[in-house]
C-alpha cells in the first residue's frame, strides 16, 4: 500500500530541500553575525590591553574613570559583560604565554588586577557616600 503518489513523495522532497536549503542559510547568516560580534569585541578588549600596558597608562586610567558610570548594582547584561572580559584577558594571556611573551602577559595581569581593584575601590567609596 502506497502512502504517498509519486508527485507528493518529490514534492515533499523539494519542499524538504528548500526548508533545509533556508535553515542552512539562516544557520551561515548566524554564525557570521556570531563571528563579527566576537571580532569586534577582541578588537574592542585588545585595545584596551595595548592601552594598559602603554607608557600613558595613568592617562588612560583616568579617562576609564570618567568614562564609566559606577551604577549602584550591576545588571545581569553588565555581569556578563565583565565575566565576558574577564575570560578573554584568561585567553590573551594564555596566548602571550604560549608566544613567550612573559613579562608581557605578567604586566597585564598584574595591571588589570590594579585596574579591578581601583575600581572595587571607587565602589566602595561611593557606597559609603550614599
Amino acid at each position: 500500500m502506497l502512502l504517498f503518489s509519486n508527485q507528493q513523495a518529490f514534492r515533499l522532497r523539494d519542499e524538504s530541500r528548500v526548508e533545509f536549503f533556508k535553515l542552512n542559510v539562516e544557520f551561515i547568516i548566524l554564525f557570521q553575525l556570531l563571528e563579527e560580534s566576537i571580532v569586534t569585541f577582541v578588537k574592542k578588549e585588545l585595545k584596551k590591553f595595548q592601552k594598559v600596558l602603554s607608557p600613558d597608562y595613568p592617562e588612560y586610567l583616568e579617562s576609564q574613570r570618567e568614562d564609566e558610570k559606577v551604577l549602584d548594582g550591576e545588571d545581569e547584561d553588565e555581569e556578563q559583560r565583565r565575566r565576558s572580559r574577564e575570560a578573554f584577558l584568561k585567553i590573551t594571556l594564555h596566548f602571550l604565554r604560549r608566544m613567550k611573551q612573559e613579562e608581557l602577559a605578567d604586566s597585564l595581569q598584574s595591571s588589570k588586577r590594579i585596574l579591578t581593584d581601583l575600581k572595587m575601590g571607587h565602589l566602595l567609596m561611593s557606597e559609603n557616600m550614599h
